[in-house]
């Protein structure tokens, strides 16, 4: 699985664990719409962990626990490492 599909499934359960809406998680956070639906669609290949800290803060989760979470295993993600020589 990509990293970036990986991190918004793990973002959307959180989100229903805390059992807020995607509003309220933009306005908690202070983050843009366009960041937050980025995020939450898979689209963003490099979140910024401030970002990420962002939202954590804005969910009341630490980042451990955050990343203590089988969708975010190394094994689960992949290796996008391997880029092709030009």
């Amino acid at each position: 699985m990509k990293a970036s599909i990986a991190l918004a499934e793990r973002v959307k359960k959180v989100i229903e664990q805390k059992d807020i809406t995607k509003s309220e998680l933009i306005k908690k956070s202070k983050l843009s719409p366009s960041t937050i639906n980025n995020i939450l669609q898979g689209k963003s290949d490099k979140v910024l962990i401030s970002t990420l800290c962002v939202i954590m803060k804005a969910l009341d989760v630490s980042l451990s626990e955050f990343f203590d979470d089988d969708l975010l295993t190394l094994e689960n993600i992949e290796d996008t490492s391997k880029r092709s020589a030009k």
